[in-house]
């Protein structure tokens, strides 16, 4: 391949990576849709938050985009870590992972060791979205002690 093949080649990957907004560190990269290839021997991804308490999830109301809500009170601790998930295994989490807020008035998070990102609910308000290499989540998973999980797509923190 020429000079001039490679420089187009690489930029069509950029391109295709940050189509389908894959979050790892200083890249736009995060499956979400329709970024899988079709076909039998296609994969499907998925990066998400995981680690929002499953007892906390009220599942008789929908909330935000298909998923539930979910109440944290002033005081409580919560642990959470992104993963990406490839077809039908168990997750995998990201060891990786600069944690941040869209609102550090209502809580804090501290990335710890492994990628967990550890918040600590401070103020009543409305906790999403969280930031995780710089890519923010309008929604997380709270899974059950069986592995079922549910998407949290409204979070309020009260007294």
């Amino acid at each position: 391949m020429r000079p001039r093949n490679h420089l187009r080649a690489a930029w069509l990957l950029v391109a295709l990576v940050c189509g389908c907004n894959i979050p790892i560190t200083g890249m736009c990269l995060q499956f979400d849709g329709d970024c899988s290839s079709s076909g039998p021997s296609s994969s499907s991804w998925s990066v998400f938050i995981s680690g929002f308490p499953a007892e906390r999830v009220d599942r008789t109301t929908a909330a935000g985009l298909g998923g539930y809500h979910g109440t944290l009170h002033v005081g409580d601790t919560v642990s959470f870590r992104l993963v990406v998930q490839i077809d039908s295994t168990l997750p995998s989490p990201v060891t990786i992972v600069k944690w941040e807020l869209a609102d550090s008035a209502i809580a804090r998070i501290t990335s710890d060791s492994g990628g967990v990102g550890k918040l600590t609910a401070i103020a009543p308000g409305k906790l999403l979205p969280l930031l995780a290499n710089g890519t923010p989540y309008s929604s997380v998973a709270a899974c059950d002690a069986r592995n079922v999980c549910t998407t949290v797509a409204d979070i309020d923190i009260v007294q």
